[in-house]
């Protein structure tokens, strides 16, 4: 009984996380998460094909040389300055 418990919940998980689209719906909301390149995470939202709020988290101080696309993003740095840890934020 255990097993089909676990069998049961693995398959709704995958088909909750499987991306789908809702062809009667009269709008198209999508969240994209992805790291293309080493120690930058990249994060969009994304409402009827406009981005509505972009956002990047850098592990270190170095700025991205070029950017991602068009439009507003916010860039979340941390680093130490004086021996305090800060969080830096920036538009760019």
């Amino acid at each position: 009984m255990n097993l089909r418990k676990l069998t049961a919940l693995f398959a709704l998980l995958v088909l909750l996380a499987a991306p789908v689209t809702a062809a009667a719906a009269p709008f198209k909301v999508g969240l994209m998460v992805n790291s293309p390149e080493e120690g930058v995470f990249c994060s969009e939202l994304v409402y009827n094909d406009q981005v509505l709020w972009r956002l990047q988290l850098l592990t270190d101080g170095a700025r991205p040389v070029t950017g991602g696309g068009g439009g507003q993003t916010t860039i979340v740095v941390p680093d130490i300055v004086n021996g305090l840890f800060l969080i830096k934020f920036s538009r760019q």
